[in-house]
């Protein structure tokens, strides 16, 4: 019996060990997504902004700009936010137009309509008279979307996207989570991708041997 079982751990330690030399060899090929859970919010009673940082650097900033003007006995109240890249960037812009697109889920972020982001540039904005919302407009106005980014890390171009939320009064403005590919390829909005299946059973692999183990030296 003592046989058998010192037998399997060999084998369960040879598969976590083969598995794992696989998924080693395969990192290189295989898309890299790094996401950032930010889940910042934004509101009308001031300006703000969130950066959306690579390595520790801040590669664009989500922007909310506030002014309130007082005349004749009304309060006028006008909101912008926009986006603008801290170094080289752009953003997937709007057919036709400067402004940021808002892409659905699963819309792929790639070669296409870009725009450089040097200059800030709008998503949504919003006008208050006396408290009541009297006009607004913009591709995130009222709803929730995707921006399309792309940048340069260490001379290679990378994409990535950044989830947004705009309340339907449009006094709230929700940065949600920042992802991007670091090996250059595209990548879909809002997709995380899942562990691989091979992946999971190295772990699995590893962790029934772990749990062998202790169980053994628990033993009297």
């Amino acid at each position: 019996m003592r046989k058998r079982s010192a037998t399997f751990e060999k084998q369960l330690l040879a598969y976590s060990t083969a598995a794992g030399a696989v998924l080693a060899g395969a990192s290189s090929s295989t898309a890299d997504v790094i996401v950032t859970n930010i889940n910042t919010t934004l509101t009308w009673t001031g300006s703000g902004y969130v950066d959306l940082l690579v390595n520790g650097s801040s590669k664009f900033r989500v922007n909310l700009t506030i002014q309130k003007t007082f005349s004749s006995s009304t309060w006028f109240t006008s909101a912008n936010f926009g986006i603008s890249a801290r170094t080289a960037g752009a953003f997937w812009r709007r057919a036709g137009s400067f402004q940021a697109a808002r892409l659905a889920l699963d819309d792929w972020v790639r070669t296409g309509l870009w725009s450089n982001a040097q200059y800030n540039r709008n998503m949504a904005n919003a006008f208050w008279v006396s408290g009541s919302l009297s006009a607004f407009g913009g591709q995130f106005a009222k709803t929730n979307g995707y921006l399309g980014l792309r940048f340069l890390v260490g001379g290679v171009t990378n994409y990535g996207w950044a989830s947004v939320t705009v309340s339907p009064n449009m006094q709230s403005y929700t940065i949600h989570q920042f992802a991007y590919d670091n090996t250059g390829a595209n990548i879909q909005a809002g997709v995380i991708p899942e562990p691989t299946s091979l992946s999971l059973l190295a772990l699995g692999a590893a962790g029934l041997l772990a749990f062998r183990r202790a169980r053994k030296q628990a033993q009297p």
